[in-house]
């Protein structure tokens, strides 16, 4: 399984909260919500009520970039 670079940025981001801003990672962590990309069998990414849900995740997302 490959993570999206959405995906693995909002890894990151929950890691630096957790070290920088003294936040639990594991929370962040459990909400994580990742699905397969369509039309790939192997490729994880954050589902849209995970992008909705929290704003930050909206950030990595830049229309017409590929993934």
């Amino acid at each position: 399984m490959k993570l999206s670079k959405e995906a693995l940025l909002e890894i990151v981001a929950i890691f630096q909260d957790g070290i920088l801003e003294n936040k639990d990672m594991s929370d962040g962590l459990r909400e994580l919500d990742l699905i397969v990309r369509e039309g790939s069998a192997d490729d994880l990414t954050l589902s849209q009520a995970y992008l909705s849900s929290h704003p930050r995740a909206d950030v990595w997302v830049q229309s017409g970039e590929p993934n």
